[in-house]
């Protein structure tokens, strides 16, 4: 037992909820991150410019190649083989800690 759900052992309270199968919180969380898109860099200013008050806007730049198009985005094939990867190296290096 290890990270948050050790933290939260250690205080006394119950971990019952924090408790996943390992295939599950992989599967979750590459669905989670391969449905995201790109942020839209000029929607964001956008918010930013209707959230802030005005005098925190005062003087506010945006930096060189803020608008610039991105590269185009992975597929989420592409994205899900690289969290696949990058999740099977993390399980094995902890496996190999755990010896």
């Amino acid at each position: 037992m290890d990270g948050l759900v050790r933290h939260v052992a250690l205080t006394g309270r119950d971990i019952t909820d924090l408790m996943y199968p390992e295939q599950q919180a992989i599967e979750e969380m590459i669905s989670e991150l391969t449905a995201r898109k790109g942020i839209d860099p000029i929607q964001l200013a956008h918010k930013i410019q209707d959230t802030l008050p005005a005098k925190d806007l005062e003087g506010m730049q945006f930096g060189m190649g803020f608008f610039k198009a991105d590269a185009p985005p992975l597929t989420s094939q592409e994205r899900c083989k690289i969290l696949e990867n990058l999740l099977s190296q993390v399980s094995d290096h902890t496996a190999n800690v755990r010896k």
